[in-house]
């Protein structure tokens, strides 16, 4: 089953300080819920995030640092997420919560993260990530000073949303299945700026679940589902070929 992008929105901010409050809306035919969080500029203030009151796993943390992003950047995750609209709660120790999410389909499991600090001052920024499994997907996003609006794509990379308010973020995936192996990233800036970073995370696909049904009309169990129903080549009669077992 092949990863695809389903949707995404900029969900606003806290004006600094308090909890931040707000909804997303994800597709029904979508698996994994990606959340990105640029937070205060002095510390990882983000203490968690919820969807529909489960909580999201943190996949990446870019701290900040001189040189490097102006805020702390952070990457979250959720597989599985109930669809349709429900509600996204992030709670801090202080500051500012601004916020993003994407959903996808067909995605299997969290594989890897990098994140890179900007090199000060910066006109674009290059993030390796290594992935394993073919088909696996980059997702990846950036905290970034302003510099005269958001982050572009660069080599390898789809913006899929990012920060109205105040564009120190920005929301790209690869658009595509990448080649297994180590990868780079790159997203540009409009201008050049004093601290910028960027962070990504590799998923892999769904594994393809076996049509049981024949097995179950001859009472195999789907846990049995490397065994294939092939046609007797000497008449219609069907044969059950049985995968070799090892202990």
């Amino acid at each position: 089953m092949a990863i695809a992008f389903q949707g995404a929105a900029d969900l606003g901010n806290n004006a600094g300080g308090a909890p931040l409050n707000s909804s997303y809306t994800v597709n029904a035919l979508s698996n994994l819920l990606v959340a990105i969080i640029v937070g205060s500029s002095s510390e990882q203030n983000i203490t968690s995030i919820t969807y529909n009151g489960v909580a999201m796993t943190l996949g990446v943390v870019l701290a900040g640092a001189n040189p490097g992003p102006a805020r702390y950047g952070t990457g979250w995750y959720l597989f599985n997420p109930t669809t349709g609209n429900n509600t996204v709660v992030v709670t801090n120790t202080s500051d500012y919560i601004i916020l993003g999410m994407a959903d996808y389909s067909g995605a299997g499991a969290f594989e890897s993260s990098n994140s890179v600090n900007g090199a000060s001052p910066d006109t674009g920024i290059t993030d390796p990530i290594s992935t394993v499994a073919p088909g696996a997907w980059i997702i990846a996003g950036t905290s970034n000073d302003t510099g005269g609006g958001p982050p572009t794509a660069g080599a390898g990379l789809t913006r899929r949303a990012f920060d109205g308010a105040f564009s120190v973020w920005s929301l790209f995936d690869s658009g595509g299945p990448v080649t297994p192996g180590s990868n780079n990233v790159t997203v540009n800036f409009p201008s050049s700026i004093s601290n910028s970073g960027m962070w990504a995370m590799a998923f892999s696909p769904a594994t393809p679940v076996a049509n049981c049904s024949k097995l179950t009309l001859l009472g195999v169990g789907c846990s049995l589902a490397a065994a294939k129903l092939v046609e007797n080549p000497i008449g219609t009669r069907r044969r059950l070929i049985m995968p070799k077992l090892r202990w």
